[in-house]
């Protein structure tokens, strides 16, 4: 059987470093969103034409949906995170109070 010390360590910080992994990888649509923006900045600006407004006007598109998806995807994630790191600690309580 697993010492009960090492699980009680090793566990909440899995929980921490997966709390981190998720706000990084949030940044990380953050910046891919921000990215797209100044593209189609870029285009909208590049020349008066017709394909430059559509392509202009889809990659600003495409930067608010990264966006939502990042945000959703972060707050799913972010709540079932939580989740399991209620679960560790109700574990780790039993088990405390299993070895008394």
């Amino acid at each position: 059987m697993e010492n009960i010390y090492n699980r009680a360590v090793r566990e909440p910080l899995a929980v921490d470093r997966t709390h981190l992994a998720n706000e990084r990888t949030l940044l990380a649509y953050i910046r891919t969103s921000f990215a797209m923006i100044g593209l189609g900045a870029f285009i909208l600006h590049l020349e008066n034409s017709e394909y430059s407004l559509v392509l202009g006007l889809a990659a600003l598109a495409i930067a608010l949906m990264l966006l939502t998806a990042g945000i959703i995807r972060y707050n799913y994630y972010h709540k079932r995170i939580n989740i399991e790191k209620y679960i560790i600690e109700q574990e780790r309580h039993i088990g405390y109070l299993a070895d008394k």
